[in-house]
């Protein structure tokens, strides 16, 4: 085999799942959507970097809330594996392993999750997706089951990732017609 045969695997960027996490301070994620059969909007905003670990604010509003809910989230990659938990008081509960670091369609991962359960990922192939921001070529679709061990029901999440932009769609069924979607409306990178 001739060293040139190598030049494409040497030129190929490597996964490290920083490309869907690691934004500067200040970039925001603007998503609008339904959930419970009503408008919903959602806004992700990084907040600051920890060592290896991005700090972000999730505020989502409904038309019924007379306020948003906000929450702290911290992005991070552990054993291979791209996290995304909720910050309560200070400490870091599992919420959702969104992404295996190389992954491709076909691949599965476990890992802890919401409410003290268990969950599993899938890498269903990348696909090409529209949203309100626009068309997105090379969307990375994981679903996701959450199990949890406390008496609610299980959740199955999809997550479109895109390179460089991260999170464009965002869906999770809960059954007994709790529904949410979340589209990107805008994304603009902090600096």
């Amino acid at each position: 085999m001739s060293w040139i045969a190598l030049l494409p695997l040497l030129a190929a960027p490597q996964d490290t799942g920083e490309q869907y996490y690691r934004f500067p301070k200040d970039t925001t994620w603007k998503f609008e959507g339904k959930a419970k059969g009503e408008k919903a909007t959602a806004v992700i905003r990084v907040l600051r970097h920890d060592k290896d670990r991005v700090h972000v604010e999730i505020a989502e509003n409904r038309e019924s809330w007379k306020a948003p809910k906000i929450n702290e989230f911290v992005w991070y990659v552990e054993k291979g594996i791209l996290r995304m938990d909720r910050v309560k008081a200070a400490k870091v509960e599992p919420f959702h392993a969104l992404y295996m670091i190389g992954s491709k369609r076909g691949d599965t991962w476990a890992g802890p999750g919401m409410d003290d359960g268990n969950m599993d990922g899938a890498h269903l192939g990348l696909e090409a997706i529209d949203v309100p921001a626009g068309r997105f070529t090379d969307a990375a679709h994981i679903r996701m089951l959450h199990r949890p061990k406390k008496g609610s029901e299980s959740v199955v999440c999809d997550f479109h990732l895109v390179p460089e932009v991260g999170i464009v769609r965002m869906e999770a069924d809960r059954g007994g017609g709790d529904h949410e979607v979340f589209e990107l409306k805008e994304f603009k990178k902090g600096g």
